[in-house]
């Protein structure tokens, strides 16, 4: 099990896989207009995952192409994306829900993947802050792909629970 296998709570089996993260296929976003307060906010996140995952997809291809700073690119490019959805999910999806959960079993479950969120964010920043730099340092190449497949495990997992269990409290 890869580090942030074991952060985020997978279950998969990193030995199992011998590329980067596969492409990711989300759902298409369900009628968002049950929470008339902000009615695309479900659609603008499941965007944002699938951004998240075109990139991830987009490092991996160039990481074995082993264009250092094609990837460096993308991890600063990915470290944008994940901040702005970050700040999106707490500062307009846990706020609402929490002001607007009526059902403590739910409200309970809400905090846990907010709790998780909070303290995970910032392994997965170290995680980009280290390799973002590596075009200048390329003796980090020995460790990114080991760490880059579990960080997209791990953020498989972590949205595929986000949209099969929290997204669907906000939206009822």
């Amino acid at each position: 099990m890869s580090f942030f296998s074991f952060l985020f709570g997978s279950s998969k089996s990193t030995a199992s896989k011998k590329q980067g993260p596969a492409p990711y296929v989300l759902k298409e976003s369900g009628d968002s207009s049950a929470n008339p307060g902000q009615p695309d906010l479900i659609r603008e996140l499941e965007s944002d995952h699938r951004a998240l995952f075109k990139l991830c997809d987009e490092i991996s291809a160039s990481f074995a192409n082993r264009d250092l700073q094609a990837v460096a690119d993308g991890v600063r490019q990915f470290e944008v994306l994940i901040s702005r959805h970050l700040v999106k999910e707490n500062t307009r999806l846990y706020l609402k829900m929490e002001r607007d959960l009526t059902d403590e079993g739910k409200r309970d479950s809400m905090r846990k993947f907010r709790m998780e969120m909070n303290q995970l964010s910032p392994v997965v920043m170290d995680f980009l802050g280290k390799y973002k730099k590596i075009a200048a340092e390329p003796e980090l190449a020995s460790t990114f792909e080991a760490d880059f497949k579990g960080l997209g495990e791990a953020l498989d997992d972590r949205t595929r629970r986000e949209e099969a269990f929290l997204y669907p409290m906000y939206s009822a």
